[in-house]
């Protein structure tokens, strides 16, 4: 079969695959991003064009998907929050409001950020919607000063999807497994880093968004 043909066929089944998954892309989607000083500016670099790149994968649109996207450490950081409501059908606008996202502070408090996830981000009057799926990914190393595992139970109490994506400190002191996958939930919707690469923690979470919303 030549090339171009096979690419064909091949765009033909990915559009019949959405057309069979209604639901996919129809979601409200948050990512809580760990600035401690051990993830390291060049890991942070990264995690920008992670999101970024995951941000591009979907349509923004009222009717679609939502992205509010939110820097941690010793606290959730107010200020510089991307709400879901902020680019509902501006991309461009999204995106460079990721890359702006300072990267600075001290000390990691994950729970806080999970607490946050859930009160605030996915608040309504942030722009979550109801009939719409709640989803959460958390990138750090897993290095936490506080409980994290009862609120992130909280979440998928409340049907929200949790994902992790761990990030080999530059400190030396390597990711906490153990504590990412507390956060993830199971091992199925954890992603390391150190083990994909980023790139592979990109593929993942697509595929682990196509088993849990195309149902």
């Amino acid at each position: 079969m030549k090339l171009s043909a096979f690419i064909i066929l091949a765009t033909i089944f990915v559009g019949l695959a959405k057309a069979q998954c209604p639901n996919f892309g129809k979601m409200d989607f948050v990512f809580a991003l760990d600035s401690s000083t051990s993830t390291g500016a060049e890991n942070w670099a990264k995690v920008q064009n992670l999101v970024t790149s995951l941000i591009s994968h979907f349509s923004l649109a009222p009717e679609k998907a939502r992205f509010s996207v939110f820097r941690f450490n010793r606290i959730p950081h107010r200020r510089s929050e991307i709400v879901l409501n902020s680019f509902i059908d501006d991309k461009p606008g999204m995106i460079t409001a990721v890359y702006n996202l300072p990267y600075y502070g001290s000390g990691s408090y994950i729970g806080r950020a999970l607490q946050h996830a859930k009160s605030v981000s996915l608040s309504e009057s942030n722009g979550n919607r109801a009939e719409y799926k709640d989803i959460v990914v958390t990138v750090t190393d897993g290095r936490t000063y506080d409980d994290m595992l009862t609120p992130s139970n909280s979440l998928r109490d409340s049907n929200v999807l949790t994902y992790a994506i761990g990030v080999q400190p530059t400190n030396g002191r390597g990711t906490r497994n153990d504590k990412l996958l507390e956060i993830a939930g199971s091992e199925q919707n954890l992603f390391l880093t150190n083990v994909i690469g980023f790139n592979g923690a990109y593929d993942g979470i697509i595929a682990a968004l196509e088993r849990d919303l195309c149902v």
